[in-house]
């Protein structure tokens, strides 16, 4: 979902993006090179492997949770507890892969934030540039500029903007992106067109937005999805937890001495009534009487059965 679904997200999110007064002024400025270029409809979206990696933690994720729910069958049906400590070292694989998607939705400074951050940053240093006509990345962050208020990806030292423009045949120093710059409402595009350029020509001005639009976007994603998320991810580790705590209770049951001992008595009871059996069975009775064989009618003799 967050792999192929990038357009979508970022087209809901810039859709009155043209309602903003700096989105007017950029329309404004005269000339064929707008250094503020913008779009509110993406095709595609390239910001980097960020957010695939995002995609398949969530799929790993899932992945374990059928292999732990397959062990769990078998140790269910075959009685097996080999299958069960499977299940067991699976779930807390879960539940910390679980713990980190957690801390991502709740915007944690852990090492997947810091990954995103630092290759937005590298991107925008190698692609970003003023001429945005051809720059799919440089129009995204334009818009994404001026829709949230906020400037590069982590502020506005980001940039290291110094370039030339001429402009309705007058020359300007842009060293900073005029996407940063704050505009108010003008009464005339011009005056708007005009606010942009001067901010733009210094990168300590106090119209330039200061705030890095990760964050700002990261905000608008948790106020949107992230409760859900939240939800579901607390929701399975509880799950979870109790699958373990049960887990638990059947491979490590304490040991019932009395319950032997009454096994054993059972047993020793049933084996010495087979014993009985067997030698009431076996008891030799031995019969005798006068034998009145032999020739000999001096000599008795006995015969024994």
């Amino acid at each position: 979902m967050v792999r192929f679904n990038q357009a979508s997200f970022l087209n809901s999110y810039l859709q009155d993006l043209e309602d903003t007064p700096a989105a007017a002024a950029c329309q404004a400025v005269p000339g064929a090179t707008n250094p503020c270029l913008t779009q509110t409809e993406f095709d595609t979206v390239d910001v980097g492997d960020w957010p695939n990696n995002l995609g398949a933690l969530i799929i790993v994720s899932g992945f374990i949770i059928m292999l732990y729910s397959g062990a769990g069958a078998v140790g269910a049906t075959q009685n097996s507890q080999p299958a069960l400590l499977v299940m067991f070292t699976l779930i807390l694989v879960s539940m910390g892969l679980e713990y980190f998607l957690l801390d991502i939705c709740l915007g944690g400074d852990n090492m997947f934030h810091e990954n995103a951050k630092e290759e937005l940053s590298e991107k925008l240093a190698s692609e970003y540039t003023l001429d945005a006509e051809s720059n799919a990345f440089s129009r995204i962050l334009n818009s994404v500029m001026i829709k949230s208020q906020c400037c590069g990806i982590q502020g506005p030292n980001d940039f290291s903007v110094n370039e030339t423009l001429t402009i309705a045949g007058e020359t300007h120093n842009i060293m900073i992106p005029p996407a940063c710059c704050e505009v108010q409402e003008f009464s005339t595009p011009r005056e708007g067109v005009n606010a942009l350029l001067e901010c733009s020509r210094d990168t300590w001005a106090k119209h330039t937005y200061q705030l890095g639009c990760y964050s700002v976007l990261h905000m608008h994603f948790y106020d949107k999805y992230g409760k859900v998320a939240i939800a579901l991810i607390v929701y399975l580790v509880l799950l979870e937890g109790t699958q373990e705590l049960f887990i638990f209770l059947i491979i490590f049951k304490p040991y019932d001495k009395s319950n032997r001992s009454s096994r054993k008595s059972s047993r020793g009871s049933q084996s010495s009534a087979r014993n009985s059996k067997r030698n009431s069975q076996n008891i030799f009775v031995p019969f005798s009487r006068i034998s009145n064989m032999g020739s000999d009618a001096k000599r008795a003799s006995t015969e024994i059965w």
